[in-house]
């Protein structure tokens, strides 16, 4: 696992929760020092579109075997910028389509809608 993949999962401030919709929920809370924010930008830090479709992919993989792997995002429209410290809540529903497997992901910042976007798994071969 990469560095940065390695640091989104450790900014997960709690376990990984299902509601009754079967949305898998997980929250994230990057420290000022978090390694993405590096160059991004230098006086006004954001977290970057990258790090927000890992934190998605973090929570969307908890409900995967390991037989499944990350392929595509689809679909992505980031909406608000997110700064430091500012808690995230990533929520994922999972569903099949054409012999893959789809996670619809919603961002939420401040009660806010900050991104959308499906990420897309496949069997390995």
């Amino acid at each position: 696992m990469s560095q940065l993949r390695t640091e989104v999962a450790a900014a997960m401030t709690g376990p990984l929760a299902v509601d009754n919709d079967g949305w898998r929920v997980g929250r994230f809370r990057f420290a000022p020092d978090f390694i993405g924010f590096q160059g991004h930008f230098p006086e006004f830090p954001i977290v970057p579109a990258i790090v927000q479709v890992l934190a998605a992919q973090q929570v969307a993989e908890t409900g995967l075997d390991g037989s499944l792997r990350f392929g595509a995002v689809e679909n992505a429209k980031f909406l608000l910028q997110i700064r430091p410290d500012q808690e995230i809540t990533v929520r994922c529903r999972l569903k099949p389509r054409d012999g893959k497997t789809l996670a619809e992901c919603k961002l939420l910042c401040t009660g806010e809608t900050a991104a959308t976007f499906t990420l897309e798994f496949s069997r390995q071969d």
